[in-house]
């Protein structure tokens, strides 16, 4: 991670976000083929996951800047409050609405963009929240007591596990 910089977190984020639920999806029973749109859902899911580990990089670094690099408990505490109750309402879960947004409109970004409105956030966002927070607080409390340069490694794993539990529940 130290040396890979922003390159390591987009591969690293898209390798555990991405390939890894699909090849559990392909060892699933009655989903084993390959197919074209496999291979787009793919492409499409890791260049998501990437673009999110360069966001999750530099909000990592941001909060040691803004906050300590130490682990002491209120700073893990500070950096959990503000990741799960700022950020993420403010962009982190609206991201990944508004990703699969675009992809249902076809890539059309404008008709994306036209379609955005407060009913849409309180639709297609708050939903997703509280899930999210039920997995991602013991998570992230996890991943700020650990040092900076860890941080990001933890989270590549949490995000493999959170991956793989949607897959599992989305396909059963």
């Amino acid at each position: 991670k130290e040396h890979g910089g922003l390159i390591f977190s987009a591969i690293a984020a898209a390798i555990a976000g991405a390939l890894l639920p699909e090849l559990a999806k392909i060892i699933l029973p009655g989903d084993p083929g390959f197919s074209a749109k496999r291979f787009r859902d793919v492409g499409f899911a890791a260049v998501a996951f990437a673009g999110c580990g360069v966001i999750i990089d530099f909000q990592y670094r941001g909060f040691s800047w803004l906050l300590g690099h130490d682990t002491h408990p209120s700073t893990v505490i500070s950096k959990v409050l503000i990741d799960q109750f700022f950020t993420t309402p403010l962009y982190g879960t609206p991201y990944w609405s508004f990703v699969y947004w675009v992809r249902g409109k076809r890539y059309n970004l404008v008709a994306a963009l036209g379609g955005i409105s407060p009913r849409w956030y309180l639709t297609r966002v708050v939903p997703l929240l509280i899930p999210g927070w039920c997995y991602w607080l013991p998570m992230v409390t996890l991943i700020y007591a650990l040092p900076g340069p860890l941080q990001f490694c933890l989270y590549c794993f949490a995000l493999a596990a959170w991956s793989l539990l949607i897959v599992f529940v989305a396909t059963f």
